[in-house]
């Protein structure tokens, strides 16, 4: 028996949310599961299979690290954002804006605006649309209570086009909308000057709290939250993992 293959979890801890993942012990090292037997081939501890390494192309590897990325973001979102206080935005182009650098800078110029008369945190997302254009929808968090940005205020801030805001009603369902990895939303990010950040977040912006546990706390910690969403998978090396979102029970401040 294989001390090493036994099973976590990695929970991380939002505001409104709790996300858990199944994991091992060892989970950085998978000496555990697998033994690498040359360059070419590997074989499973559990089962005895002999299996070939998986060559990846550019745009595979590619592909796994914008995913990274978002599944970052949409944790960001989830510790930083609170349901009915906190603002969801979307700033836009009355001009084809293709220019990425520009971009950026109308992007901070409308911060430094809002900034002169509200306390916040933001989390600016930028979005190329099918027709070529970019927009950028964008978090505002951490204002003081009761404190109000309103469209006729974000309009003057931004200068550049239209407008929309509104409070955010659900915290978990727009992290899941910004941090969308398919359709047509996967093929534009190919098109993406390379390096180009996918969002951006401003000083303070908190890290998702991440630890790794056993089941025992995993069911103390999700105890009476409410599942929204729960799926299992099999990974390359023959085992199940599973990934869940828990809704926290919401109190009055």
């Amino acid at each position: 028996m294989i001390n090493n293959g036994e099973r976590k979890y990695k929970v991380t801890e939002g505001i409104e949310t709790v996300s858990v993942t199944s994991c091992y012990a060892n989970a950085n090292n998978k000496k555990g599961t697998i033994k690498k037997l040359d360059k070419d081939t590997y074989v499973v501890l559990r089962t005895g299979e002999v299996r070939r390494y998986n060559s990846k192309s550019k745009e595979e590897e590619h592909n796994e690290e914008v995913a990274r990325k978002l599944s970052m973001l949409r944790e960001i979102i989830r510790a930083n954002v609170r349901s009915e206080k906190d603002f969801f935005a979307v700033l836009t182009y009355s001009c084809k804006q293709t220019d990425c650098v520009k971009m950026q800078e109308d992007i901070e110029k409308c911060i430094r605006r809002l900034r002169s008369n509200h306390k916040m945190q933001y989390i600016a997302i930028p979005e190329l649309q099918r027709c070529g254009k970019w927009h950028i929808h964008l978090l505002i968090c951490d204002l003081d209570d009761g404190d109000v940005i309103t469209s006729r205020e974000l309009k003057k801030a931004w200068e550049c086009g239209r407008v929309y805001i509104r409070p955010v009603r659900d915290t978990n369902a727009v992290s899941l909308y910004l941090s969308e990895n398919h359709g047509h939303k996967r093929i534009m990010r190919r098109s993406y000057p390379a390096n180009m950040r996918l969002y951006r977040c401003s000083r303070g912006i908190k890290r998702p709290a991440t630890s790794i546990m056993g089941s025992n706390n995993v069911k103390k910690v999700v105890r009476g939250c409410k599942t929204l969403f729960r799926r299992r998978y099999k990974s390359a090396d023959g085992y199940w993992h599973s990934i869940a979102v828990y809704q926290k029970n919401r109190t009055e401040d």
